[in-house]
């Protein structure tokens, strides 16, 4: 259901932004990145689940809220340590790449290309295409 709702949202920002008088295809995806970008970046993020084949190792990541930003970055945060790293969303492929280059565990298991398989306006759930992992993050 929230799934759509989030594709809803995508192709009403676009009729809104088209209107009658036509679209470039390019207008039309940067509107679309312009409803993801305001959806992550509006508040913080926490993993909820984080399954790696068999293994659900989601209590390492216990008490870590991530914040996205505009500009490309997005920081995890827990107790007294934050890390640093970036994320990049792509659209068209439903997929977020995310790198925390200076990270151990849990950050690092974040770092690669997710596909997005389910999502709404407080929930995301993507596959790793690397491995067989899947993430569950849930709008705090």
């Amino acid at each position: 259901m929230q799934k759509t709702v989030f594709i809803f949202l995508l192709a009403l920002s676009a009729v809104l932004v088209c209107g009658n008088t036509g679209c470039s295809k390019k207008a039309l995806q940067d509107e679309r990145m312009s409803v993801v970008l305001e959806i992550m970046t509006s508040g913080s993020w926490t993993v909820t689940q984080f399954v790696e084949g068999t293994n659900d190792i989601s209590n390492l990541f216990a008490g870590v809220k991530f914040t996205f930003y505009k500009n490309g970055t997005v920081t995890g945060s827990r107790d007294n340590y934050t890390l640093t790293g970036t994320w990049k969303a792509d659209e068209m492929n439903l997929t977020i790449t995310s790198a925390f280059p200076a990270g151990n565990d849990p950050y690092a298991k974040l770092n690669g290309t997710w596909k997005i398989v389910d999502a709404g306006l407080d929930f995301v759930k993507a596959n790793a295409l690397a491995d067989d992992a899947t993430l569950y993050l849930n709008k705090n």
